[in-house]
């Protein structure tokens, strides 16, 4: 339906409402001979006459009664779409929705900061490996690499540390080699981004990994180190929760082991006025994280 025809139909609709065209042509705000206009104009176009005129006074015809119900039907259907559509784009205004590579201890303190900061958020989160699509919308992703097709913002490099027991005999250690990592037992995650790191790190220093022990929670991995069971490898930002008095942080040497936080998203996501301010939020929340950390 094209914009002219629309306003007939809502022009026909007051008329027969009012029953007179200078009132209607008050309420709609427009001239009464633009109003006479466009009425004539209908009813050339149907071919039939709605009204009976007498002056400005009009009633409707039977033709005028049959239409007027069809008009109103569907000017009814018409709003009621435009109010449902305007429903749901304000209610998707504050919403965002993550995807993760894994879980991990950061996703519940970034949406505290975030609701602290917009009370009215609504987050969704995706995580990748579930019955979820790959190709399925999001707004943002935190990613240790840089993803193709999408903005990569640095938010964190951070190092990895090796975590070990103080009653650890490596505790009197300020440093750590791969040779004397590989003689303990070492407990790693389950496969994941910061495994993936931890991996290829040492793969570049010609050395393999073979854990003792694997799990994917890291109060476990936390819990496991409390009681001596090997060493592991913490990261120091981002696992800033770990902090334990039983466990130390050692450098490993001679290079030390890094990894790089990225918020990707795609372009249109940092179009729309609200994700910039999640954008400004997440940064601030990783200054911040990197600054009690006193990187």
């Amino acid at each position: 339906m094209n914009h002219l025809r629309l306003l007939q139909l809502r022009y026909f609709s007051m008329v027969a409402k009012t029953e007179n065209v200078s009132r209607s042509a008050r309420i709609l705000h427009i001239s009464q001979p633009s109003l006479s206009r466009a009425l004539n104009e209908l009813e050339t176009e149907l071919n039939v006459k709605l009204f009976v005129r007498n002056g400005h006074s009009l009633k409707l015809n039977e033709n005028g009664l049959i239409f007027k119900k069809y008009v109103n039907h569907a000017l009814k259907i018409i709003d009621e779409s435009v109010i449902e559509l305007k429903r749901k784009n304000d209610a998707q205004k504050d919403k965002v929705t993550f995807r993760f590579e894994k879980s991990s201890p950061l996703i519940p303190n970034i949406i505290h900061q975030l609701k602290q900061e917009l009370p009215h958020i609504q987050v969704d989160l995706i995580q990748n490996g579930l019955e979820n699509d790959s190709l399925a919308h999001y707004d943002f992703e935190f990613s240790t690499h840089k993803i193709n097709g999408n903005v990569n913002e640095l938010l964190l490099t951070e190092e990895i540390m090796v975590g070990v027991n103080y009653q650890n005999p490596l505790a009197n250690n300020k440093e750590i080699t791969l040779k004397e990592v590989k003689n303990n037992p070492i407990i790693l995650t389950t496969p994941s981004p910061l495994r993936t790191s931890i991996e290829s790190f040492f793969q570049s220093q010609d050395v393999i990994l073979t854990p003792a022990f694997v799990t994917g929670d890291h109060y476990t991995l936390k819990g496991l180190l409390d009681e001596n069971i090997g060493i592991s490898f913490i990261p120091t930002v981002s696992w800033n929760n770990i902090e334990d008095p039983k466990i130390k942080l050692i450098h490993l040497s001679p290079k030390k082991l890094q990894r790089e936080i990225y918020l990707s998203y795609p372009i249109s996501s940092s179009q729309n006025p609200f994700n910039k301010k999640v954008i400004t939020l997440i940064k601030m929340y990783f200054a911040q994280m990197k600054k009690q950390s006193n990187l």
